[in-house]
């Protein structure tokens, strides 16, 4: 049977917004196939499950991300380059599959219980590993704080970046590329003016003082 490519993509694209407003469980294939436009029964002459359009959704999405990350580790040696690059594409994979990484942010327990989704849990693993690795590289250089918790700086970082995937419109004020650059001043140099920085206290010195 001939594949009709254009309602493929369509009902792709439905689903998407569907499942990104209403979480996987939420969305039904009538309710798909209401938006879209046919009955239920029709798309599955596309796709044999709802599980199967998700994936459909989502596994591009990493694929992309992760071929982005290893693209940075080989055009960047320092850690701190490293850092900056693996920021700038994980903003820019958002934007370019903004669903998807809703879908993987509200989802990910579902997602991560469901065997044919092994995948998410590795590729979020290997996110985490990449990251880190770049992270602890820098405080070894010297190029980032010594007292730098990489663990902790990653979670900052992870929620700061994906949580855009909430907020960020395509044809808003600032491009994903400033949003980006933004980030990276914030995760970097924080708010402060860098000469004040030297005589900012420390958490730990201001509850001495209490």
């Amino acid at each position: 049977m001939a594949v009709d490519v254009n309602r493929r993509d369509r009902i792709i694209a439905v689903a998407a917004r569907l499942f990104a407003e209403k979480g996987i469980a939420g969305t039904t294939v009538r309710m798909i196939g209401d938006k879209v436009g046919v009955m239920s029964g029709s798309l599955y002459h596309h796709f044999e499950s709802k599980e199967e359009i998700v994936d459909a959704i989502i596994a591009a999405y990493f694929d992309e991300l992760l071929e982005r990350y290893n693209t940075v580790l080989a055009m960047h040696d320092s850690p701190s380059a490293r850092l900056a690059a693996l920021a700038r594409e994980s903003f820019r994979s958002i934007a370019a599959h903004p669903e998807a990484c809703e879908i993987y942010r509200n989802d990910y327990k579902y997602l991560a219980g469901i065997p044919r989704f092994a995948y998410v849990v590795k590729a979020t693993n290997n996110v985490q590993r990449t990251w880190l690795s770049v992270i602890e590289a820098g405080v070894a250089a010297g190029e980032f704080r010594d007292d730098l918790d990489a663990g902790l700086f990653y979670r900052f970082a992870r929620d700061a970046i994906w949580q855009s995937a909430r907020w960020y419109k395509p044809r808003a004020q600032h491009t994903i590329d400033e949003i980006a650059d933004a980030c990276i001043s914030l995760l970097f140099d924080g708010f402060s003016d860098p000469a004040s920085r030297a005589v900012r206290p420390s958490a730990s010195a201001d509850r001495r003082r209490r």
